[in-house]
């Protein structure tokens, strides 16, 4: 948790106010409700956005809107000349390994480690 709050803090240097992080709601069309979040950057330098988070309630999972809110990214991401998108996923999460790599993303790193 300590890793995770001081990674924040640095990302998040300005609050809601920081350049380059975008942060979003997911709302179900149908019920007109926020149904999950998705965060995510573009590094400008590098033509690349990068997932930090994507949540979709657990109510509406396994219903096809996560693939939507990603299908729906990269399209918005290609009209704004954004080359590569990357992210990264838990090993413990094996329902979010198998959507990512159905939607063609591809391992390019393994990084492991043990709690002692």
């Amino acid at each position: 948790m300590e890793e995770s709050r001081a990674l924040m803090a640095q990302l998040f240097s300005n609050k809601q106010n920081t350049e380059g992080q975008s942060v979003c709601h997911v709302v179900s069309m149908e019920e007109d409700k926020v149904i999950g979040s998705l965060w995510y950057n573009i590094e400008s330098s590098t033509n690349k956005a990068y997932i930090y988070h994507i949540l979709i309630g657990e109510e509406y999972r396994k219903q096809g809107m996560a693939t939507a809110v990603l299908q729906k990214l990269e399209e918005d991401m290609r009209n704004r000349g954004v080359t590569s998108m990357g992210l990264n996923v838990f090993g413990t999460n094996p329902h979010a390994y198998e959507l990512y790599e159905k939607m063609g993303y591809r391992v390019q790193s393994t990084s492991m480690g043990k709690r002692i």
